[in-house]
């Protein structure tokens, strides 16, 4: 079950790691203390992110097209990922 600290758990920090890499053009509406992601919400005024709304406020601000060098959003992005 996904938890605030997810992220920090070993092998899905290095699995992430593997996939966001610097974290550079990743945006999380829900980061809490631990995200990867460049840009990032939570509500909480302590969280170390770069904005504090609702998510739907958050997600709100961006277009598809917002950011230089994005084509697609995550759940657009074509993986090798089998679950």
């Amino acid at each position: 079950m996904p938890s605030a600290h997810t992220f920090t758990i070993k092998p899905i920090g290095e699995l992430i790691s593997r996939y966001v890499g610097s974290g550079k053009n990743w945006v999380d509406p829900f980061a809490g203390f631990n995200s990867p992601s460049e840009i990032t919400n939570d509500l909480n005024p302590e969280a170390p992110t770069t904005h504090h709304v609702e998510a739907i406020v958050f997600m709100n601000i961006f277009e598809n097209d917002s950011f230089d060098g994005w084509d697609v959003w995550g759940n657009e992005v074509e993986s090798d990922i089998e679950l």
